[in-house]
């Protein structure tokens, strides 16, 4: 999985750019990929800066990659959503709402059922 982006910040009086390259591998131990990735794109970088996902599965679980993806995605989704100032709060808001996704659907809450999974999520805020 390779990625790579232009980040431009057009706010007044704050200029920047970045440009962002990211590239994962199956490493030695699995015959598959647990590793997804974003960033925030477009108008909502501009006004609440770009928010960078990298999730990998942590323990080779049939689920983990199914869990990687919907971790940035919904963290993404849920954070550029929220147009609450206190962009700390909205980040952990869209923290936990992946972390009750993940875990609804892993036990049959929600359809379809998830394997087993787990991920990490580490994130970065760029604001201009």
């Amino acid at each position: 999985m390779q990625y790579r982006t232009n980040l431009t910040s057009h706010v007044p009086g704050a200029y920047w750019r970045e440009t962002l390259h990211a590239r994962t591998d199956i490493g030695q131990v699995r015959d598959h990929n647990e590793d997804y990735y974003g960033v925030g794109a477009g108008a909502d970088v501009d006004r609440f800066g770009a928010l960078f996902i990298l999730c990998d599965g942590t323990s080779g679980h049939a689920g983990d990659a199914i869990a990687s993806r919907m971790a940035v995605e919904t963290i993404l989704t849920t954070y550029y959503d929220n147009l609450a100032a206190d962009r700390a709060e909205a980040r952990m808001d869209a923290f936990e709402r992946a972390n009750a996704q993940i875990y609804a659907q892993q036990s049959g809450c929600s359809p379809p059922p998830l394997p087993r999974c787990s991920t990490t999520i580490p994130s970065r805020r760029q604001c201009g």
